[in-house]
């Protein structure tokens, strides 16, 4: 009981009660606890804090006492009533038993068998001159033997053991005189015990057993370090193997992706220009057709349109001398602005053909001086129709004339192409500037649209053949690429920029002929 926390506590030695049931309770008069109960007398000592108990082995009339039947008398005698009789003493007449017992380790089984006997192998038998035990991994049971040298009262011994390198603190069996192992790991241990006499008196020097579990052959250490070399070798040499294999593999692969590069890069390479001479092949193809078709119908066109233009010229020339003849001068100032009107309408028909007729077949191989002034002003009066009440046309015109050396009409197809371009970008309304220039040995020739322009994407490609922004059937591709052909072979250069919802201008620069 603790008085300070007023609680009661169990009393760590009170498993050295023989039961639990207390019927009687005395202090005698040297301040130790008396306790009777139904399986003997027990005495506490508060100075020693240990319990003894006693039995009818040591002289009490029976084990069994009754409830409040005890008494101290006033000299000290305590008296305890029982089943068999009253059991008496003073005290000072109960002396424990001061001796402290030997211990000795008196047997060794393996497997239960003791090895004391002859029938095991020397390795197994007790060397009591060493106190060491020899033991290999197939010994897995073993159990030992000891005993305490005081038969006071035998039963009342108690004992306790530790199995250093296996135990960690003392282990207390109370009065079983062996303990057991099972499963030992291999290695060294030390098998120390402990025991009492009747009264509790432990030993000081436990008895001692070194006990030595051999390893099998494939845990002992050389064993293990072979082990380890052999699985060291096996690896690096599996490890070089792979490398030495992969290595060659890598080659080979190496070698093989090397050959198959090569030869895609070669088809692809021969594909690649193929492909470039078919698209060249058929855009001139194409071109030559389309040139020998504009020529055939501009040739028959200008042919037929010519032979009545030249009767409508005379038939007026002959109205318009009768008219000033004949008739009074009041009519003829009246009829003459008519006769005019048509006259300036033939004018304007004969410029048609005239234009029409540098479109002709006779000129797709001729090649002469060309006026780039002139030939912009004959495709805007070929295109007038098309542009008017359309496109507004602002022309800045270099005063010099602007000679170059080709063929006109190429040239002529080359930049209606471009003004077509133009006509199709324009939504509704629009306006087209053209500026000639002669820099240096150059002729300039810029056309200037404020149609819908050209992604920033798109405008490298306009010139490959078969590219096309249009809708399906509205073009195939070829008009900006065979363009860009007729400025090649005229020793020129074409440029393109764009904006997307602002227009587009292209920049045409040929050599200057002098």
């Amino acid at each position: 009981y603790d008085v300070s926390q007023k609680q009661f506590f169990p009393h760590p030695n009170n498993q050295m009660l023989a039961t639990n049931m207390v019927l009687n309770i005395i202090e005698d008069d040297n301040g130790n606890i008396w306790a009777s109960s139904t399986r003997g007398l027990s005495k506490y000592s508060p100075t020693e804090e240990l319990f003894n108990t006693y039995s009818i082995n040591d002289g009490i009339q029976g084990d069994g006492f009754n409830r409040n039947a005890a008494h101290k008398t006033q000299n000290g005698t305590l008296y305890f009533g029982s089943n068999a009789g009253i059991t008496y003493f003073h005290p000072k007449q109960v002396v424990n038993n001061p001796h402290e017992p030997n211990i000795a380790i008196t047997d060794f089984k393996i497997l239960n068998q003791s090895i004391c006997s002859e029938h095991f192998a020397p390795s197994h038998t007790l060397k009591s001159q060493k106190n060491t035990i020899v033991l290999t991994h197939r010994d897995y049971f073993f159990s030992i033997s000891f005993a305490s040298f005081d038969y006071t009262n035998p039963n009342k011994n108690q004992y306790k053991y530790m199995l250093e390198g296996f135990n960690e603190d003392w282990v207390e069996i109370g009065n079983n005189t062996s303990a057991t192992f099972t499963n030992l790991n291999h290695g060294t241990y030390v098998f120390k015990v402990m025991g009492t006499n009747n009264d509790f008196v432990w030993n000081n020097e436990p008895a001692k057993l070194r006990i030595v579990i051999i390893p099998p052959i494939w845990k002992r250490n050389w064993f293990i370090a072979l082990e380890v070399l052999l699985i060291v070798v096996i690896v690096i040499s599996y490890i070089q193997f792979r490398t030495r294999k992969l290595i060659r593999d890598k080659k080979i692969l190496e070698e093989k992706v090397k050959e198959r590069t090569n030869e895609i890069s070669q088809q692809k390479e021969e594909l690649e220009s193929t492909l470039e001479q078919l698209k060249n092949t058929q855009a001139k193809l194409i071109q030559s057709e389309k040139m020998a078709s504009m020529g055939v119908l501009s040739s028959g066109i200008a042919h037929e349109i010519n032979n009545p233009l030249n009767y409508i010229q005379g038939g007026v020339n002959v109205v318009g001398d009768y008219i000033n003849e004949n008739l009074e001068k009041q009519h003829s100032d009246e009829l003459n602005p008519v006769i005019e009107m048509i006259e300036e309408g033939v004018k304007r028909a004969a410029q048609v053909v005239r234009s029409l007729n540098r479109l002709s077949s006779d000129n797709i191989s001729t090649m002469n001086t060309c006026d780039i002034n002139r030939v912009l002003e004959n495709c805007l009066l070929v295109l007038h129709n098309q542009f008017e009440n359309k496109i507004t046309i602002q022309k800045n015109y270099v005063d010099k004339e602007p000679l170059v050396y080709g063929n006109e009409a190429k040239l002529h197809q080359a930049f209606i192409s471009i003004f077509l371009n133009s006509e199709q970008a324009i939504q509704g309304l629009g306006e087209i500037t053209i500026t000639t220039k002669i820099n240096n040995n150059s002729v300039i020739a810029i056309i200037e649209d404020n149609g819908s322009g050209i992604s920033e994407e798109n405008l490298p490609r306009i010139t490959d053949p078969f590219f096309t922004t249009k809708d399906p059937g509205k073009g195939i591709g070829l008009g900006l690429s065979i363009v860009y052909s007729i400025i090649q072979d005229h020793k020129g250069s074409i440029d393109f920029s764009s904006e997307l919802g602002k227009g587009t201008s292209v920049k045409i620069i040929l050599p200057l002929h002098k």
